[in-house]
């Protein structure tokens, strides 16, 4: 079963619909991570939100997912999902002008989250802020608007990327599947 944490995204069940066609799914509101016996779970999905983390008043926020720094089960984090990452890890969040796009992606490194994907590839972007690469994560794609599109943490099962699978049609569909069977 999947843990899918409903960061306020209007794209969370598009997520769950995604994830219900390989596996179970229990999704949350992010206050209640602090309640979740992650031993129940195989994975983490962190769903987008509406809240911009580049703004100083709004980095309270990661005090609900300081847990995830303590679980082993592969996390996937979607555009706010991996911000929080980055965060929790040391990045930065930055902001940036808006980017509502299908935008070409560059595949930089070879990864279970992008097997079978080409060395270039589309996908579909809405966001207004962009990460630095946090401590021990490795770089698996950018683009021309955002120099960190895809993360891989180097020793532990977590994956971040900025743009949204969930609405980016059999290519993005392709990612979560191969996140699930990384779980």
């Amino acid at each position: 079963m999947i843990l899918l944490v409903d960061n306020g995204s209007l794209k969370t069940p598009k997520i769950k619909e995604i994830i219900e066609k390989y596996t179970s799914v229990k999704t949350i509101f992010y206050k209640e991570l602090n309640t979740i016996k992650f031993t129940l779970f195989k994975g983490v999905i962190l769903s987008g939100a509406p809240i911009l983390l580049s703004k100083e008043e709004n980095k309270i926020h990661i005090n609900y997912f300081t847990v995830l720094k303590k679980i082993k089960i592969p996390i996937l984090g979607i555009c706010f999902g991996h911000q929080i990452l980055s965060l929790l890890f040391g990045g930065e969040v930055y902001i940036q002008n808006e980017d509502r796009n299908l935008n070409e992606i560059q595949k930089l490194t070879s990864s279970p989250l992008l097997e079978g994907f080409g060395e270039k590839f589309f996908m579909q972007e809405d966001h207004c802020e962009w990460t630095s690469l946090p401590n021990d994560f490795i770089l698996l794609a950018n683009s021309g608007n955002c120099t960190n599109e895809a993360m891989q943490h180097k020793f532990l099962p977590f994956y971040g990327v900025q743009f949204h699978p969930e609405v980016s049609g059999e290519l993005g569909e392709k990612l979560i599947d191969n996140f699930i069977k990384q779980c």
